[in-house]
Formats: structure tokens, C-alpha cells, sequence
């Protein structure tokens, strides 16, 4: 399946080895190392859940951990020393070549990093693609070795190019709920806003040729509406803070025959009058092990 291919068994680059300054893919082929923890806090590149690619100034690959490998298929050891315009060949949804685009070796050098972007693989992989830039220090003045027209950049010369990869399905799972809910969430509010305007608009226009019954009715209508989207509306502030962590849920005990009478109650509210008067009736029966 695209987006999920065997894990690369070889194992990645320390990442303070390989964003050292001055290092070279020679230097680097000693450092390759399994999974450890250096002084008790130094992780390993393999340890990163998003895919992640290191490129020098030279556009050579030092670091391709393991979920770069996951994603892309190709193997950490293939992609160490290899060109990363080659070895990512990443192009838009218009087929355009996002390294001609965006030319992030040779462009802006007051950018720092660019957001997180939909970018597709050759085979047509679709990744979440963000990109960020080591530059030389501006005071440091230019050097030679590294690309970048000097009369044009003034310094800041991309030193390493960090390139943090994330598979697209995972993304595609959690807007799906979340675009139900707004589908969900805007037939809610659609029908109570409804009645509202339809309520306010009629007493409006036509006042005086309403009683003063016909009148409350509306009005009760028009409240009972209000109400409802209150309650919608701080349900989704719960959801929010449910989500984020930031709500504490207690249990207790409820009496099932009392909610179920105000619902009852504030269904029966918001009925028109041509409604009550059809002779709907609503009968509530609980059991014995319901009634405290």
C-alpha cells in the first residue's frame, strides 16, 4: 500500500552527529549507530515518528530515518550520500516540481522554513510535507563552498535542509469524523435558526393581526429555538475541551425518569399550535428499577 511500506531494518544517523557544521557523508558512515540514548536524553533519528530527511549544503542526504524509509520505500542506507532532488522527487497536484518552484537552495535566504504542504512522490504517494532551513550566520560573511549567488543572498546560505514527512492517510481518517460533525452540527443549527427567523420575520411584518395567544405561541417557539442552540453550542464547547484534555468528567448518579421528562417537556415547547391541536399525545412508561 502506498504510504505504508516495510520499515528499513537499517538504522539512522544520530541527529546531533549529522546537524553538526563541517560534517561530511565520510564522516558520517562510522557515526551510523543502533538505536540509542546518548547521555540519557540524546535520541536516535529512529526514534521520530514523522519521517525525517537532512540534506547539507552540497544537497547530499545525511540523515533518512526510518519512517522516511516507511514512507518512501526507499532504504536508509540507498539514500545516505544521495542527491535529495533525486531521491525525493516531489511535485505538486499540477505536476509541477516543487524543487524548481520553491528553489530552496538558491532562492529567498530570509526564508526559514515552509509549512506543511500536500507534495506526491513519483509513484504518485501523496505526503505532508514540511520543510526548514539551517542558514550560515549573516555576521559570519559568505563562503564559496556553499551555493548561492553572493550578490544576491548577502549570506544566510542554507547550511541543511530539514524535511519532515507524514503520511497522508492518517490526516485523511481524522478529517472525516471532523467533517461529519460539521455537517451534523450545521443541520442542527439550521433548523432552530429557521424557526427564529421565520417567527421574528412573521410577528414583524403582520403584528396587529395576530391574537395575543397566537403571539405567545410564536414567542415560546422563538425561545424554546433560542434555547436550543445554547445547548448546542455549549456541547460543542464541551467537545472542544474534551478533545484538548481540558474537561474533567465526573460520574454520578441521574434519574432517568426526571431528564427524560424535561425532554419531553422542551419537545412538547417548541410544538406550534396546529400541532398541539392535532391531538398528538406523548406517554412515558418506566420501569420499577427506574423509579428511585
Amino acid at each position: 500500500m502506498p504510504g505504508e511500506r516495510a520499515l528499513d531494518q537499517g538504522p539512522a544517523v544520530l541527529l546531533p552527529d549529522a546537524l553538526s557544521p563541517g560534517r561530511t557523508v565520510t564522516g558520517l558512515v562510522g557515526l551510523i549507530t543502533p538505536v540509542s540514548v546518548m547521555g540519557g536524553s540524546m535520541a536516535c533519528a529512529d526514534e521520530l515518528p514523522d519521517g525525517l530527511v537532512i540534506a547539507d549544503h552540497a544537497r547530499r542526504v545525511l540523515v533518512f530515518n526510518r519512517a522516511a524509509s516507511r514512507l518512501t520505500g526507499i532504504p536508509a542506507r540507498a539514500a545516505i550520500g544521495a542527491d535529495v532532488r533525486e531521491l525525493l522527487a516531489l511535485h505538486d497536484t499540477d505536476g509541477r516540481c516543487w524543487w524548481s518552484c520553491a528553489n530552496p537552495y538558491r532562492g529567498l535566504s530570509i526564508r526559514s522554513r515552509h509549512p506543511e504542504m500536500s507534495l506526491y512522490l513519483a509513484d504518485g504517494t501523496e505526503l505532508l510535507v514540511t520543510v526548514s532551513y539551517v542558514r550560515a550566520p549573516r555576521a559570519s560573511g559568505l563562503d564559496p563552498a556553499l551555493p548561492g549567488d553572493p550578490a544576491r543572498t548577502g549570506g544566510g546560505q542554507v547550511q541543511r535542509l530539514v524535511i519532515m514527512l507524514r503520511g497522508a492517510q492518517q490526516r485523511a481518517r481524522l478529517e472525516r469524523p471532523r467533517a461529519d460533525l460539521v455537517s451534523t452540527v450545521a443541520h442542527e443549527l439550521r433548523s432552530p435558526l429557521t424557526s427564529v427567523k421565520g417567527f421574528t420575520a412573521t410577528l414583524l411584518a403582520k403584528w396587529g393581526r395576530f391574537t395575543d395567544d397566537q403571539k405567545r405561541v410564536m414567542l415560546e417557539t422563538v425561545n424554546a429555538d433560542a434555547d436550543r442552540v445554547t445547548r448546542l453550542i455549549t456541547e460543542l464547547l464541551d467537545v472542544s475541551r474534551i478533545e484538548s484534555g481540558r474537561m474533567e468528567i465526573h460520574r454520578q448518579l441521574v434519574s432517568v425518569p426526571e431528564r427524560a421528562e424535561k425532554i419531553v417537556a422542551r419537545r412538547g415547547s417548541t410544538r406550534t399550535r396546529s400541532t398541539r391541536s392535532s391531538g398528538t399525545l406523548l406517554r412515558m412508561r418506566f420501569g420499577t428499577a427506574l423509579v428511585p
